[in-house]
This record gives structure tokens, sequence and C-alpha cells, in this order.
């Protein structure tokens, strides 16, 4: 009997594929995660309600022609931009720690090189624009399609988004 030697490439399709996909997802979730330590969710979902009935009642008084109101809104508007840039800054705190990520996707992205990790059913344009042809999709265009398609399901699991 003669062993069979099987030999599994990282760069091969489907393996690719799915390690491409795997990949998407695991830096999904550990985002999602590193979001949801960083972030006070109840205060910037707060935060979020009350700037977005602030601009809901600004263009409501601008749509009417009230002044009164506007003029009211106005001396509200400097503390609303206050609220958002403290919302801002709560958000970028988790940006922190897409560094490490771009590092691991960087050094992936020189291990796949030009190989093709996926093939598409039908043409996607936008990978047509940036080069390539649409149907044969290397790391870089398999990576950001997996991750958006998982990002906004890991967003919602771990109820890190604004509306959840």
């Amino acid at each position: 009997m003669i062993p069979i030697l099987l030999v599994i490439s990282l760069t091969d399709i489907p393996i690719a594929t799915v390690f491409t996909t795997g990949i998407a997802v695991t830096v999904s979730f550990l985002f999602a995660i590193a979001r949801r330590k960083l972030t006070d969710y109840k205060r910037m979902r707060r935060i979020h309600k009350e700037v977005k009935e602030f601009n809901k009642s600004l263009m409501a008084a601008r749509k009417e022609g009230n002044a009164s109101k506007l003029q009211k809104l106005k001396r509200k508007e400097k503390q609303m931009k206050s609220l958002q840039l403290k919302m801002m800054t709560e958000n970028f705190k988790s940006m922190l720690y897409l560094a490490p990520f771009m590092i691991v996707y960087f050094f992936l992205n020189q291990l796949f090189g030009p190989a093709i990790v996926a093939v598409s059913p039908i043409v996607i344009s936008p990978i047509v624009w940036f080069g390539g042809d649409g149907i044969q999709l290397q790391f870089i265009h398999w990576y950001i399609i997996s991750s958006f398609a998982f990002s906004s399901l890991t967003t919602k699991l771990l109820g890190v988004g604004m509306d959840a």
C-alpha cells in the first residue's frame, strides 16, 4: 500500500476562499468585541438620539420658516456639536485596534499575491474598475467582499451599532 501524500496549498481555491472568509469573520468579531469593550453604548445611543431629534427639529423649523424656533435651536447648536464630537471620540477609540489588523492584512496580501482565491458567478463592476476582471477575485477583492458581508452581521450580533 502506497501512502498518498495530500498537499494542501493555502493559495488554492476553495481553501483560500474559506481561509480568507475566516480571516474576515475573525477580524469583524475581534473589532466588534473591541468596540463593545471600549465604547459606552448606552451613552452613545442617548447622544445619537438627542442629536437626531435636534436635527429633525432644526429641519422642521427651517421648512416652516419659524424664526423664533430657529433662533432657539441655533443657541443649542453649539451644545449639539459638542455632543457629536464626543460621539466621534468614542468611535475613534476602537479604531486604534485596526493597526494590528492592518499589519496582518498586509502580510496576508503578500502571502497570496496575485493568486485567485475565489471565483464570482457574476461580474462585479467595482472590481473591474480597480484592475480585476470582476470574476476571478484576488485576496484583496474577496477579503473586502467577505468583510462587508460579515461586519454588519457581527455588529448586530454583538449589539455594537447605533440602532442595536
